[in-house]
């Protein structure tokens, strides 16, 4: 499996660098072929000028362009990560998109209209925001965002979106939730792509990843409540454990009982034979044997854990 990793932000200590750090790491332990394309860091130009405009139209493709586009036509898989700038994408992934994405490698058109020639490639994107989540869904701005982007694009261009998650205010929220929006991640790709990675949670929706960590900060502020239900249970487990030592005593002491009479039996027994009866089998019932509870505590240990700390110091998304 290819996997080209498409990343934009200049900032290196950003949660969108974390993030990109994150789907690379998972992407390297699922032993895929992996590639990652910073476009700050490799310097790319993102402005398409007239004389590259009039090469593309003539099939004259730049060294530059070609590079990115045999990277797109090598990959199984393509994840876009970058920061939501005014309600859209940075302008350095646009001019990517401009340049790269260019007719007759992304798209052909002809008398029965444009056709995507991308096709058999899975794309994830990751966009964090400072904006809430909440916010934008309630006025309508990610289903414009998805529209314009995961169709206007890369539908368009024959690609199947798996999965676009935005991940809200990560320059106001805690270190611990920017942690569980990477583990988050690593876990929407595992799902999706089947990869049996045991991230935990398996269980929940890939639509509400990012509404799962909120919620999770949510349900925090309840922790004082469950530890005093907690501390109620131990009592009653305490409780529960004295009554049933005190059982156990009580049995305790009426085997000794039962073991005195045995012995009793058992002298006369000795003093019978020795009067000249003579049995065969002795009377050596010792009914002693103890009975070993063993719990095997079966652990399933995860060498793939997630070591993705990379939350970001910044504050930029």
């Amino acid at each position: 499996m290819n996997h080209l990793i498409v990343y934009a932000h200049p900032n290196t200590n950003s949660f969108s660098n974390a993030v990109a750090n994150a789907v690379k790491q998972f992407s390297i332990e699922q032993e895929y072929k992996t590639e990652l394309r910073d476009l700050y860091s490799i310097g790319f130009d993102p402005v398409l000028k007239l004389p590259e405009l009039q090469d593309i139209q003539s099939g004259n493709i730049p060294e530059d362009i070609k590079k990115e586009q045999n990277y797109i036509e090598w990959a199984d898989i393509i994840t876009f990560i970058y920061p939501l700038w005014w309600t859209g994408m940075p302008a350095m992934l646009k001019g990517y998109i401009d340049r790269v994405f260019s007719y007759g490698m992304a798209y052909s058109g002809g008398k029965n209209g444009k056709k995507g020639l991308l096709k058999d490639k899975k794309v994830f994107i990751f966009t964090p925001m400072g904006t809430a989540e909440d916010t934008y869904n309630s006025n309508g701005m990610l289903d414009a965002l998805k529209q314009t982007c995961d169709t206007g694009i890369f539908t368009f261009c024959g690609m199947k979106v798996e999965q676009h998650i935005f991940l809200g205010e990560v320059s106001t929220t805690e270190e611990e939730t920017r942690k569980q929006y990477l583990q988050s991640v690593v876990e929407l790709l595992s799902k999706t792509l089947n990869c049996g990675v045991n991230q935990g949670n398996n269980d929940k929706s890939n639509k509400s990843n990012s509404n799962e960590v909120n919620n999770k900060n949510k349900e925090s502020k309840g922790e004082g409540k469950s530890s005093s239900n907690n501390k109620e249970s131990n009592k009653e487990n305490s409780s529960q454990g004295n009554n049933d030592k005190g059982s156990q005593n009580n049995n305790q002491g009426s085997n000794s009982k039962d073991k005195q009479g045995d012995n009793k039996e058992n002298n006369n027994q000795a003093s019978n034979n020795a009067n000249g009866q003579n049995n065969s089998e002795g009377s050596n019932n010792k009914n002693n044997e103890n009975v070993k509870q063993e719990s095997n505590n079966n652990s399933q240990g995860n060498n793939k854990d997630n070591k993705n700390n990379n939350s970001g110091n910044s504050g930029s998304s």
